[in-house]
């Protein structure tokens, strides 16, 4: 059995980043929050999203 290889913590390099710059793990949030601001405009109101349900309910009701 060979012996395992361990290194200390002050041994691993770190990675110097600037707070201002994006992470790459975190992909592009910019693009996501346009996307979901572009989404969000383009939402219901309260009453379109009643009368969608209640179109919906009666087409699930009228097949049973």
């Amino acid at each position: 059995m060979g012996k395992k290889e361990t290194k200390k913590y002050s041994d691993i390099p770190v990675q110097q980043t600037n707070a201002s710059e994006p992470l790459g793990i975190y992909g592009d949030i910019i693009a996501q929050k346009d996307k979901f601001e572009q989404e969000w405009e383009q939402g219901l109101t309260v009453e379109d999203f009643r009368m969608q349900c209640k179109r919906k309910l009666k087409e699930m009701y009228a097949r049973n």
